[in-house]
């Protein structure tokens, strides 16, 4: 299970958050991250990017 829905557990039980759509919730799947390739990326794309790089399993 990833980290990101273990830390967020709590707040779901507790009611501070919700499952959004849960009958079109997908186990797996696949994601693809689109930016620009510039010389400068923004440090909040490069943030996304390597906390999704973290969180997510790799494809096998």
């Amino acid at each position: 299970m990833p980290r990101a829905r273990l830390r967020a557990e709590a707040d779901v039980a507790e009611g501070r958050l919700v499952q959004v759509l849960p009958q079109v919730c997908q186990r797996e799947g696949h994601l693809v991250l689109l930016y620009a390739k510039t010389a400068h990326l923004a440090p909040t794309i490069a943030a996304f990017r390597d906390f999704l790089i973290e969180q997510l399993p790799r494809p096998s």
